[in-house]
């Protein structure tokens, strides 16, 4: 379950001064997320609707529902996974 806070500042995530301010990100689609997680990137949540899902990526993915991720996604049709990814912090 997605709490008020977490839906919060997801969609602030949307804007740009507010993804600099958190330093965070969203990703939407199930590859892109994939992509991701195999990066070096940390992640900092991952939300999915297929509980197969859950099992395969582990302890940093939640379960949500569909009116949920429609609630949290800027897509108007959403996909089933959305990722909240922390900025690479710039290399001296």
């Amino acid at each position: 379950m997605v709490v008020k806070s977490q839906i919060k500042l997801i969609k602030s995530l949307q804007q740009k001064k507010c993804r600099i301010e958190h330093k965070m990100f969203v990703v939407e689609g199930k590859k892109t997320v994939n992509e991701l997680l195999a990066s070096n990137l940390e992640v900092y949540k991952v939300f999915s609707t297929e509980e197969i899902y859950k099992k395969e990526v582990g302890d940093f993915c939640e379960l949500i529902t569909n009116k949920e991720l429609e609630q949290i996604s800027s897509l108007k049709n959403p996909s089933s996974v959305l990722g909240v990814f922390y900025m690479p912090k710039p290399e001296e």
